[in-house]
């Protein structure tokens, strides 16, 4: 049973041994004795349980005083958890491995692969664009490899494995920065939670066009070529690459006249750091023949505040041997939204993700 709880006042939750603000979301998962604040696991050394039997005996005893508010049932699926598509480091490693071996990784084993391929099997080589983001390796060494991904700054790693010929890994860092710093502000989640963010003005471009998005897109310049768009959704459709369909859907309306009904716009920061499931590659084999993927993992981190954002993805493969005025109101982001970063000359996103809150918190840095 999932209950969903607003905290009332700003309190220090003694056996959470935590101080939490007015307006957290707490929910509790009473089977599985699992609590959730504001979208993020806890993860403290204090005991969820007792502190939620705690805080739901003080609203029994005292309704008029009680320090949290039972929310609404809803339907979980309603509010989806954040994921992310980041395709050029996946399509690095397919790189490396070409200039490795000499032979394209495009023959595809199944239904999820032969997707794959069909979008991005002929962009190989279309990640040189990104070089001065990008890094690679392909070596025979599995260590050598994991040493890379450790050096950038990434906790995946390749698993031992003597039957590999060779591995691969590609990174991505890219750092963007608004043309001025934005101020910080909070705001309020769909859920009755407040969340860490900022309000930006100055380069700042807002389209609109009902016919073929309900909601406007923000676009935001930086010191770069570099532009982020932004927009909110209605519904997040499933599907292995949907983020990029969300895109390509979207993107038309940024070439739109300007909406003026905006002043400048207010965003949630963000804070990701996860891994991504690419092991449908596993199994995808190379054009001679004589190799196959065996093992395929990524991980990206996208942090948002004030001042830029910072897109880092990293994924790494094996190769097995195949024998082996008034003012104007700001336009506030403050639901599920879709975001991408463009780069000029690389006619992919460079980054794409749809965030909700369950990422939406300060970083410490970029």
């Amino acid at each position: 049973m999932i209950e969903r709880y607003v905290l009332t006042q700003k309190m220090h939750v003694g056996p959470l041994k935590a101080a939490l603000a007015a307006n957290s979301v707490l929910r509790w998962d009473d089977d599985r004795r699992e609590l959730k604040i504001d979208g993020r696991p806890y993860k403290g050394d204090g005991d969820p349980g007792t502190a939620m039997d705690m805080l739901q005996r003080q609203a029994d005893d005292h309704p008029r005083e009680a320090w949290i508010r039972r929310l609404p049932d809803r339907d979980e699926r309603s509010m989806p958890d954040t994921t992310t598509l980041t395709v050029p480091p996946v399509l690095g490693c397919l790189r490396a491995a070409l200039q490795f071996c000499g032979e394209a990784f495009d023959v595809a084993a199944d239904d999820d692969q032969r997707e794959f391929l069909r979008r991005f099997g002929g962009r190989v080589e279309s990640v040189a664009a990104l070089d001065d983001v990008m890094a690679s390796i392909a070596n025979t060494d599995i260590k050598v490899v994991n040493q890379f991904l450790a050096d950038h700054g990434f906790d995946i790693r390749l698993d031992p494995d003597p039957s590999a010929e060779f591995a691969v890994a590609s990174v991505l860092d890219i750092l963007v920065r608004w043309i001025d710093v934005a101020n910080k502000t909070r705001l309020n989640g769909v859920d009755g939670g407040t969340f860490p963010a900022f309000m930006l003005k100055k380069g700042v471009s807002i389209s609109f066009d009902a016919d073929l998005h309900s909601f406007p897109v923000v676009s935001v310049k930086t010191t770069t070529d570099d532009v982020v768009n932004v927009s909110k959704l209605e519904d997040v459709p499933d599907g292995r690459f949907h983020v990029l369909d969300l895109v390509e859907e979207i993107r038309p309306v940024v070439r739109l006249s300007e909406d003026t009904r905006y002043d400048g716009v207010v965003m949630p920061m963000i804070d990701l750091d996860r891994q991504e499931d690419i092991s449908y590659l596993c199994g995808m084999g190379s054009s001679g023949g004589n190799y196959v993927i065996g093992q395929a993992i990524q991980q990206t981190r996208f942090r948002m505040n004030e001042i830029g954002a910072r897109a880092q993805s990293a994924a790494a493969m094996t190769m097995r041997c195949m024998s082996l005025t008034p003012q104007l109101p700001p336009h506030v982001i403050d639901g599920p939204f879709v975001l991408w970063i463009e780069r000029r000359g690389f006619d992919l996103p460079v980054f794409a993700g749809v965030f909700c809150e369950d990422v939406w918190k300060e970083p410490k840095e970029l």
